[in-house]
């Protein structure tokens, strides 16, 4: 599909853009996307948003030799740098960028995630509980989002099944849809503190969140810079702890310390990711805190017109440099 996606860049009519914005991932599709503008009479600018670096993910994931692995480096590395402007999700990327690709920090652009959801109404919360049967007495903990390798969510299978071991009221629940998933739930089958739910449509999702005790972040042990994993956006505005399992030098735990919205564990232990679970189902002062400095930190820094207002003026600044760039090349032409 990626491909696919791609090759019709090559082929459609452009009708002259000033700028062509792509957001990486898909990667494959943004290279063709940076060839074409390189074929293009007039070019337009390009600019790349970064939402993952994949070398970095390579390097994560254990996969950074053979040839595959080379070849995606080459093909970001093209990509990249063939961007009038990056903007970046995360500083972090911004080093990665820089030190790996060669990048000019000038024509790198922070520009944060913004929060796409609702603040959660707690009469939705309360009937979402409810209806999947979650105890007034039991600790919710819940993971929304993807089920794939980098999360590591057998961590938390483990965990669930420890808290059954030992007779504690802690549900661990992982919603969401993922290529792990089957066998996520192969691997849990028979462990009663934990629950799989299927995607829940977008208007129900805050309702999910709210309905929560506490929010989990699992990520994979060494997991660390290859991506900002976008539920946390959506966990500052639920207003709930959050904990994180993730390794402490990551982007993750840079946020959860930076928005005092939550505590961290290390990656790949169930033992303290329950212990910690307990703590903020148990301790209303502490995850009372927690969930005020997690909305603060959303209306601060993650609104919805502050984000768009930065892009806009990305772009037209991208823009600028095209046309002057134009100008100088026209001015020189005998």
């Amino acid at each position: 599909m990626e491909l696919t996606f791609g090759l019709q860049l090559l082929t459609a009519p452009w009708y002259r853009p000033d700028v062509v914005v792509c957001v990486s991932p898909p990667l494959l599709a943004v290279a063709l996307a940076a060839t074409r503008t390189q074929l293009t009479p007039h070019r337009p600018a390009l600019g790349v948003v970064v939402h993952d670096v994949y070398s970095r993910a390579l390097v994560e994931m254990g996969a950074e030799s053979g040839l595959s692995a080379r070849a995606v480096r080459a093909v970001e590395a093209f990509t990249i740098r063939r961007a009038d402007g990056v903007a970046v999700i995360h500083e972090g990327f911004a080093t990665d960028l820089v030190c790996t690709f060669g990048v000019d920090p000038r024509r790198i652009r922070e520009v944060r995630n913004w929060t796409h959801i609702a603040v959660p109404d707690p009469a939705a919360s309360a009937d979402f509980r409810s209806t999947h049967k979650w105890g007034d007495d039991e600790i919710v903990v819940l993971h929304a989002g993807n089920m794939g390798t980098k999360q590591g969510l057998e961590n938390v299978i483990d965990s669930a099944r420890l808290a059954g071991e030992r007779g504690l009221r802690v549900r661990f629940v992982l919603l969401g849809d993922g290529h792990r998933r089957t066998d996520l739930q192969a691997a849990g089958a028979g462990v009663p503190n934990l629950q799989f739910l299927p995607p829940v449509p977008e208007a129900e999702f805050p309702a999910a969140l709210g309905a929560a005790d506490v929010l989990l972040v699992n990520e994979l042990p060494g997991v660390a810079h290859m991506a900002v994993p976008s539920k946390l956006t959506s966990y500052f505005a639920a207003g709930k702890p959050i904990l994180a399992a993730t390794d402490e030098s990551g982007f993750t735990a840079e946020e959860i310390a930076e928005s005092d919205a939550g505590i961290r564990v290390p990656a790949g232990r169930p033992d303290l990711l329950l212990r910690e679970a307990v703590r903020l189902g148990t301790d209303r002062a502490l995850a009372g805190r927690l969930s005020e400095a997690g909305r603060r930190y959303s209306d601060l820094l993650l609104s919805t017109t502050g984000a768009i207002d930065q892009y806009e003026q990305w772009i037209l600044d991208l823009a600028a440099t095209r046309r002057t760039t134009h100008s100088t090349r026209e001015g020189e032409d005998p």
